[in-house]
């Protein structure tokens, strides 16, 4: 610490505590080696980042599934409604490609 008698007031900090400067000097290398570590190992910024970019795909992939589910309960909607006839006539007619005995098909090739 500082010396309190007033002939070493003169003297500058450094030459007063070189073994604390040297200590500084330590813990100033070692947080840059600790740095450097986190950014080199694999399991650091690097993979934070890949993460984040993972994590930007599934919410693509979840906004996605989010429509399909929407879309799909509008189905289910209609066909369990006041007209299910009609709604299942037509799920049948575009999922299994059905035709009415009384209808003519076109296909064109």
């Amino acid at each position: 610490m500082f010396a309190l008698d007033p002939d070493s007031s003169s003297r500058s900090l450094r030459a007063l505590h070189p073994r604390q400067a040297r200590l500084v000097v330590i813990a100033a290398l070692l947080s840059l080696v600790g740095l450097l570590v986190v950014l080199c190992d694999p399991r650091g910024v690097r993979q934070l980042r890949r993460i984040g970019l993972d994590l930007d795909r599934q919410r693509l992939v979840n906004a996605a599934l989010r429509e399909q589910n929407l879309s799909l309960e509008r189905t289910v909607k209609a066909l369990s409604g006041g007209d299910k006839s009609a709604a299942a006539e037509r799920a049948v007619r575009e999922q299994l490609g059905l035709v009415k005995d009384d209808e003519v098909v076109f296909k064109f090739e």
